[in-house]
């Protein structure tokens, strides 16, 4: 009796990754270009899209906006607050921001929102957390910020010993 339950246990755990292993197959993430040529028939179907979130958070009452950037553009998204208050880090010049994923509505012309294209989030993770940036000054461009300030130091001595006499 128990070599039954063992293998009746062990089918079912088999089964159960089939299934995780299928829904995974089918997980196909959407890039922006492909969401902008495809408008037309990826109207208000519910995609998949991951990318960093850039520039500022919008709290609009109990939702709030987020673009996410895929590395060729940039969607909006329009999203609940509880979700927004997840991302730690928005992209800026100085600062990689955090890498989401999400599912949700796409609406080529959101009736919502004024025609704009965009995406009502039903579901948003945080996969990477974001990371400052440092950028590094060029050697010439270093030299040449201070050959540029020894050369104003010297012409401002000029002009103070010429009015001195």
């Amino acid at each position: 009796m128990i070599k039954y339950i063992r293998i009746f246990l062990l089918l079912c755990a088999v089964l159960c990754c089939a299934d995780v292993y299928a829904r995974a197959e089918t997980l196909l993430y959407r890039r922006s270009a492909q969401l902008i040529e495809q408008a037309l028939e990826l109207d208000e179907s519910t995609v998949v899209f991951k990318g960093e979130v850039v520039g500022h958070i919008l709290p609009r009452g109990n939702y709030a906006w987020l673009n996410v950037y895929d590395g060729d553009n940039a969607i909006g998204v329009w999203c609940p607050l509880y979700m927004a208050a997840l991302i730690k880090h928005t992209g800026s010049y100085s600062m990689r921001g955090d890498s989401v994923a999400l599912s949700g509505v796409f609406h080529r012309e959101c009736r919502e929102h004024a025609g704009e294209l965009d995406i009502h989030a039903l579901t948003l993770e945080v996969v990477r957390s974001g990371s400052s940036i440092k950028h590094d000054v060029s050697p010439l461009k270093r030299k040449f910020a201070i050959t540029l300030l020894v050369l104003v130091l010297m012409c401002g001595l000029f002009v103070m010993v010429r009015k001195r006499r």
